[in-house]
């Protein structure tokens, strides 16, 4: 099994994702897996952004979630990333114009 530990400023879930088995272990609830995103910071303070696609395991248990501990900036990964790029490449929602 592969497993990625990095130490995070930022994660994103994209997609449905369900609590599993304690309040920070994440698993993907579509068929199909869940995206995340992660924002570290490398050495000499820049920005770097990994991109995970986390496979939907029903048999395994909480080794095959994503694991972030409450007190703790770092994430376990039951995979290893598919692309990384630098700077902070996670993106918000536009908001609505009020008229």
């Amino acid at each position: 099994m592969e497993i990625t530990v990095l130490k995070y400023l930022k994660l994103e879930f994209r997609g449905e994702w369900r609590f599993d088995h304690d309040d920070y272990a994440y698993k993907p609830a579509d068929r199909e897996g869940g995206e995340l995103i992660v924002v570290q910071e490398a050495p000499g303070g820049s920005l770097e952004t990994y991109w995970f696609r986390v496979r939907r395991r029903e048999d395994a248990g909480v080794e095959s979630a994503v694991i972030a501990p409450r007190e703790q900036n770092i994430v376990y990964i039951p995979e290893l990333c598919v692309r990384r790029e630098p700077g902070d490449r996670t993106e918000c929602k536009e908001e609505r114009a009020e008229a």
